[in-house]
């Protein structure tokens, strides 16, 4: 179910039964995860089926915590334009999965999932799931 709160009419929606729904679907999969910044050309080793689990569980108590209060406040504390409305270019991650996939192409990149909030427009922002993709410069 859907939450929208209202600030001194500015929005923020998050369906945190969504997002969790969502970070219980991954599943554990021997050699394919590994902590960020490990990865097996590295030598290091991938997480267990145990760390896998505990990694989820502890993303999943995260988005647990994004309860009115805290969404009020990420409302509040959103960057501003001169004209008082939201920065519609920002984007904030909330939490982020301890597990990670390895890939390199050409360059060493993680993926993992997290959860997120951007501008939707000058009064609205939207808390949602979103896979990451990350290459360290």
């Amino acid at each position: 179910m859907s939450t929208v709160i209202e600030v001194n009419s500015f929005f923020i929606s998050a369906d945190i039964d969504d997002l969790i729904r969502q970070a219980q679907s991954d599943e554990y999969e021997k050699d394919t995860f590994f902590a960020y910044g490990e990865s097996p050309e590295m030598g290091d080793a991938a997480l267990t089926e145990e760390q896998f689990n505990k990694n989820r569980d502890d993303f999943i108590a995260e988005i647990k915590e994004l309860d009115e209060d805290r969404l009020r406040a990420i409302v509040r504390s959103w960057p501003r334009k001169k004209n008082g409305t939201f920065n519609r270019k920002n984007v904030k991650y909330l939490c982020e999965n301890g597990n990670t996939r390895y890939i390199c192409e050409w360059h060493n990149t993680w993926i993992y999932d997290t959860v997120k909030v951007t501008a939707d427009s000058d009064r609205e922002l939207s808390v949602s799931f979103y896979t990451k993709t990350d290459t360290p410069g």
